[in-house]
Protein backbone atom coordinates (compact mmCIF):
# COMPACT_ATOMS: atom_id res chain seq x y z
CA UNK A 1 0.00 0.00 0.00
CA UNK A 2 1.39 3.43 -0.95
CA UNK A 3 1.45 6.37 1.45
CA UNK A 4 -1.40 8.01 -0.51
CA UNK A 5 -3.47 4.82 -0.16
CA UNK A 6 -2.76 4.76 3.58
CA UNK A 7 -3.81 8.43 3.75
CA UNK A 8 -7.07 7.70 1.93
CA UNK A 9 -7.86 4.77 4.21
CA UNK A 10 -7.31 7.01 7.25
CA UNK A 11 -9.39 9.82 5.72
CA UNK A 12 -12.26 7.36 5.22
CA UNK A 13 -12.03 6.23 8.86
CA UNK A 14 -11.75 9.76 10.32
CA UNK A 15 -14.24 11.54 8.07
CA UNK A 16 -17.38 10.77 10.12
CA UNK A 17 -15.78 12.32 13.22
CA UNK A 18 -13.32 14.99 12.03
CA UNK A 19 -12.93 17.86 9.61
CA UNK A 20 -9.70 17.18 7.72
CA UNK A 21 -7.27 19.67 6.19
CA UNK A 22 -4.49 18.07 4.16
CA UNK A 23 -0.89 19.20 3.71
CA UNK A 24 -0.84 22.09 6.17
CA UNK A 25 2.26 24.27 6.33
CA UNK A 26 3.87 25.60 9.48
CA UNK A 27 4.14 29.33 10.11
CA UNK A 28 7.82 29.37 9.09
CA UNK A 29 7.05 27.31 5.93
CA UNK A 30 9.76 24.79 6.89
CA UNK A 31 7.39 21.94 7.80
CA UNK A 32 4.26 20.46 6.25
CA UNK A 33 2.13 18.00 8.19
CA UNK A 34 -0.15 15.59 6.35
CA UNK A 35 -3.37 16.41 8.24
CA UNK A 36 -4.73 18.92 10.69
CA UNK A 37 -7.96 17.42 11.95
CA UNK A 38 -10.69 19.04 14.03
CA UNK A 39 -13.22 16.99 15.96
CA UNK A 40 -16.74 17.73 14.74
CA UNK A 41 -18.25 17.41 18.24
CA UNK A 42 -15.66 19.04 20.47
CA UNK A 43 -13.39 21.18 18.26
CA UNK A 44 -10.35 19.31 19.60
CA UNK A 45 -7.50 19.69 17.12
CA UNK A 46 -4.74 17.21 16.25
CA UNK A 47 -1.87 17.11 13.79
CA UNK A 48 -1.50 13.75 12.08
CA UNK A 49 1.55 12.55 10.16
CA UNK A 50 1.03 9.53 7.91
CA UNK A 51 3.71 7.02 6.95
CA UNK A 52 3.35 3.77 5.07
CA UNK A 53 4.29 0.59 6.82
CA UNK A 54 7.10 -1.22 5.11
CA UNK A 55 10.46 -2.69 6.05
CA UNK A 56 11.96 0.45 7.52
CA UNK A 57 15.40 0.43 9.07
CA UNK A 58 16.15 1.93 12.47
CA UNK A 59 17.51 5.18 11.06
CA UNK A 60 14.37 5.62 8.91
CA UNK A 61 12.14 5.08 11.94
CA UNK A 62 14.32 7.53 13.86
CA UNK A 63 13.78 10.14 11.14
CA UNK A 64 10.00 9.66 11.40
CA UNK A 65 10.11 10.20 15.16
CA UNK A 66 12.43 13.19 14.71
CA UNK A 67 10.04 14.69 12.13
CA UNK A 68 7.03 14.27 14.45
CA UNK A 69 9.00 15.73 17.37
CA UNK A 70 9.94 18.74 15.21
CA UNK A 71 6.23 19.22 14.44
CA UNK A 72 5.47 19.49 18.18
CA UNK A 73 7.34 22.80 18.13
CA UNK A 74 5.71 24.13 14.96
CA UNK A 75 2.73 26.43 14.70
CA UNK A 76 0.26 25.34 12.03
CA UNK A 77 -2.53 27.26 10.33
CA UNK A 78 -5.68 26.61 12.36
CA UNK A 79 -8.49 28.60 10.75
CA UNK A 80 -6.22 31.56 10.01
CA UNK A 81 -4.34 31.47 13.34
CA UNK A 82 -0.99 29.74 13.79
CA UNK A 83 -0.99 27.41 16.81
CA UNK A 84 0.84 24.43 18.22
CA UNK A 85 -1.24 21.25 18.21
CA UNK A 86 -0.79 17.73 19.61
CA UNK A 87 1.00 15.56 17.04
CA UNK A 88 0.10 11.95 16.29
CA UNK A 89 1.59 9.35 13.97
CA UNK A 90 -0.31 6.81 11.87
CA UNK A 91 -0.05 3.95 11.48
CA UNK A 92 1.58 3.47 14.87
CA UNK A 93 5.17 2.37 15.12
CA UNK A 94 4.26 0.51 18.31
CA UNK A 95 3.95 -3.15 17.48
CA UNK A 96 4.52 -2.58 13.74
CA UNK A 97 8.20 -1.78 14.25
CA UNK A 98 8.97 -2.13 17.94
CA UNK A 99 8.00 -4.93 20.24
CA UNK A 100 8.83 -5.60 23.86
CA UNK A 101 9.52 -9.34 23.91
CA UNK A 102 7.68 -11.42 26.45
CA UNK A 103 8.49 -14.81 24.99
CA UNK A 104 10.90 -16.21 22.44
CA UNK A 105 10.35 -19.32 20.37
CA UNK A 106 12.72 -20.96 17.92
CA UNK A 107 11.04 -22.40 14.85
CA UNK A 108 13.16 -24.01 12.13
CA UNK A 109 16.23 -22.25 13.49
CA UNK A 110 14.63 -18.76 13.49
CA UNK A 111 13.82 -16.76 16.60
CA UNK A 112 10.25 -15.47 16.91
CA UNK A 113 9.17 -13.07 19.63
CA UNK A 114 5.81 -12.48 21.26
CA UNK A 115 5.15 -8.93 22.43
CA UNK A 116 4.18 -8.48 26.05
CA UNK A 117 1.02 -6.66 24.93
CA UNK A 118 -1.59 -7.75 22.41
CA UNK A 119 -1.54 -5.76 19.17
CA UNK A 120 -4.83 -4.06 20.07
CA UNK A 121 -4.06 -3.43 23.74
CA UNK A 122 -4.15 0.26 24.67
CA UNK A 123 -0.78 0.04 26.41
CA UNK A 124 2.50 -0.34 24.57
CA UNK A 125 5.94 0.68 25.80
CA UNK A 126 6.73 2.40 22.49
CA UNK A 127 3.67 4.63 22.87
CA UNK A 128 4.95 5.62 26.29
CA UNK A 129 8.40 6.27 24.80
CA UNK A 130 6.95 8.50 22.05
CA UNK A 131 4.84 10.36 24.61
CA UNK A 132 8.05 11.45 26.29
CA UNK A 133 8.65 13.44 23.08
CA UNK A 134 5.02 14.70 23.01
CA UNK A 135 4.22 12.45 20.05
CA UNK A 136 1.22 10.13 20.05
CA UNK A 137 -0.17 7.45 17.78
CA UNK A 138 -3.43 6.67 16.05
CA UNK A 139 -3.94 3.06 17.17
CA UNK A 140 -6.57 0.49 16.26
CA UNK A 141 -8.21 -2.04 18.57
CA UNK A 142 -10.92 -4.68 18.40
CA UNK A 143 -14.13 -5.21 20.38
CA UNK A 144 -16.37 -8.12 19.42
CA UNK A 145 -14.61 -8.48 16.06
CA UNK A 146 -15.23 -4.82 15.18
CA UNK A 147 -12.31 -2.45 14.70
CA UNK A 148 -12.16 0.96 16.38
CA UNK A 149 -9.43 3.55 16.79
CA UNK A 150 -7.94 5.73 19.48
CA UNK A 151 -5.61 8.66 19.55
CA UNK A 152 -3.13 7.58 22.23
CA UNK A 153 -0.29 9.49 23.85
CA UNK A 154 1.81 8.17 26.73
CA UNK A 155 -0.62 5.22 26.87
CA UNK A 156 -3.50 7.56 27.64
CA UNK A 157 -6.63 7.75 25.51
CA UNK A 158 -7.06 11.22 24.05
CA UNK A 159 -9.95 10.41 21.69
CA UNK A 160 -11.79 7.19 20.78
CA UNK A 161 -14.58 6.14 18.46
CA UNK A 162 -15.43 3.22 20.76
CA UNK A 163 -19.17 3.16 21.51
CA UNK A 164 -20.23 3.86 25.06
CA UNK A 165 -21.55 0.76 26.77
CA UNK A 166 -25.16 0.12 25.81
CA UNK A 167 -25.26 3.11 23.45
CA UNK A 168 -24.64 4.00 19.83
CA UNK A 169 -22.86 7.19 20.97
CA UNK A 170 -19.04 7.13 21.05
CA UNK A 171 -16.68 8.08 23.86
CA UNK A 172 -15.02 10.75 21.69
CA UNK A 173 -12.70 13.20 23.46
CA UNK A 174 -11.25 12.36 26.86
CA UNK A 175 -11.37 15.91 28.19
CA UNK A 176 -9.00 15.47 31.15
CA UNK A 177 -6.28 13.86 29.03
CA UNK A 178 -6.74 16.36 26.19
CA UNK A 179 -6.62 19.35 28.56
CA UNK A 180 -3.44 17.99 30.15
CA UNK A 181 -1.95 17.59 26.68
CA UNK A 182 -2.83 21.17 25.76
CA UNK A 183 -1.28 22.47 28.99
CA UNK A 184 2.11 21.43 27.62
CA UNK A 185 1.77 24.07 24.88
CA UNK A 186 1.11 27.01 27.20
Amino acid sequence: MTEKEVEQKIINALNPYFYIKQEVWSFDRKSRIDFIITCKRSNAIFGLEIKKIDKKKGDEIGKIVEQCFRYTNCKFDINGEFKKVPIFLAPPISYHFFICPKEKEIINGFEYFKDRDDKFHEHHSMNGFLGNFDVGELRTFMINDKQYFRFMMSNKIIWSNQPKWGSTDIFGLHNVNYDFLLSKFE
